[in-house]
C-alpha cells in the first residue's frame, strides 16, 4: 500500500493523492532470482541479485511502484487475527511488468535487531516480544556534542542624524544635483553603465537592479526623473562617465555564445518569451555570473 504512481508505463507518472492497496502473489527467492525480460530493447534479469533479507511478489497488473518504497507489504490476519508486515516496499524493474515481480526487503531478516531496539526504546512493547527474557546489549554512552567559544559581541551600531533638506510634496529630490558618490547596483555597476545601456529616465531598467542604497532612479542624474515632469530630451551629467570596472560588457555586441540558463535555455527563449530588457525574468534562471541581461543583445 501507498501513495505512489498509479500507472505502469515509464514515461507517465500519476501520484495518487489517497493511500492506494492492491494484493499480490509472495513467490520463492529462487524462482524470482530466475526472472529475466526486455526492456526498451535490452535484456535484464534478477540473477545474483536476490539475497536472503529480500522478498518478491507479483500479481498480473498490479504491483507496488515510484513513490511506495518505504510501505508496508501486509499479510492479512486469517480468521479476524491481527495483520502482520513481511515486508517493505524496495526495488524493482518497472512497475507491474510479467516478467520483473516486485521485490522487498524481508522483515523477519531484521526481526533480531527489531526486538531489542524495541524492547530498549518502547515504553510498552508489544506482548509477543517477551522483552523480559532478552538480554539487552548495553549501550554505548553517547557522543558529547563539541563545545563552541561564545561568538564574540559587538558594540552597538553608530547611529546617524538626518540629512536635512527643505520639505518637498515628493520623497524624492525635485532636482538632481549630482550622482550618489559610490553608488552601484545590485549588479555592481554604476551610474556610467545606465548612461550606456539605456535611455534617459531609465525606463527600462532604472528600478530594476535595486542597490543597497536604492534603484538607479534615486541615486542617478541621468535617470532622475521629477514627479510630473517629462524627461529632458537632452541630458549633460555632471560628471564624465568613469570607464566601468564590471567584468562584463558595458555594450552589448553580442549574443553570448553557447550561453544557457540554469534551465538550459538560450537567448532566443528570453526573444519569444519577455520584452526588450527581460525585465521580467532578467536574473531568475540565472547560470553563473552571465544574467541574461548581459549574456542576450535583448
Amino acid at each position: 500500500m501507498g501513495w505512489g504512481d498509479t500507472t505502469a508505463s515509464d514515461d507517465v507518472l500519476e501520484i495518487s493523492n489517497v493511500l492506494m492497496e492492491t494484493e499480490v502473489n509472495v513467490i520463492p527467492n529462487e524462482e524470482c532470482a530466475l526472472s529475466n525480460g526486455i526492456i526498451n530493447g535490452q535484456e535484464w534479469n534478477y540473477h545474483d541479485q536476490i539475497t536472503d533479507n529480500m522478498l518478491c511478489a507479483k500479481d498480473l497488473g498490479e504491483d507496488s511502484c515510484n513513490g511506495d518504497s518505504g510501505g508496508p507489504l501486509v499479510l492479512k490476519g486469517i480468521m479476524d487475527g491481527p495483520d502482520v508486515q513481511v515486508g517493505v516496499v524496495s526495488w524493482g524493474y518497472g512497475c507491474a511488468r510479467k516478467d520483473f515481480p516486485g521485490v522487498y526487503s524481508r522483515v523477519s531478516s531484521a526481526f533480531d535487531w527489531i526486538r531489542e531496539v524495541t524492547c530498549r526504546r518502547s515504553v510498552s512493547p508489544p506482548a509477543d516480544f517477551d522483552c523480559d527474557s532478552l538480554e539487552l546489549s548495553p549501550t554505548e554512552s553517547p557522543t558529547p556534542y563539541p563545545t563552541f567559544e561564545q561568538y564574540p559581541t559587538f558594540g552597538p551600531y553608530p547611529t546617524y542624524s538626518p540629512i536635512s533638506s527643505s520639505p518637498t510634496t515628493s520623497s524624492k529630490p525635485s532636482s538632481c544635483t549630482g550622482d550618489t558618490a559610490n553608488w552601484v547596483d545590485i549588479e555592481g555597476d554604476g551610474c556610467n553603465w545606465y548612461e550606456l545601456n539605456d535611455s534617459p529616465g531609465c525606463e527600462a531598467s532604472g528600478n530594476v537592479y535595486t542597490g543597497v542604497m536604492g534603484p538607479a532612479t534615486e541615486n542617478c542624474c541621468y535617470c532622475f526623473k521629477n514627479s510630473g515632469e517629462e524627461t529632458p530630451s537632452m541630458y549633460s551629467p555632471t560628471k564624465s562617465p568613469s570607464p566601468t570596472t564590471s567584468s562584463k560588457p558595458s555594450l552589448c555586441t553580442g549574443n553570448t555564445a553557447n550561453w544557457v540558463d540554469i534551465e538550459g535555455d538560450g537567448c532566443d527563449w528570453y526573444e519569444l518569451n519577455d520584452s526588450p530588457g527581460c525585465k521580467a525574468q532578467h536574473s531568475y534562471w540565472s547560470d553563473g555570473p552571465a544574467t541574461d541581461r548581459r549574456a542576450c543583445l535583448m
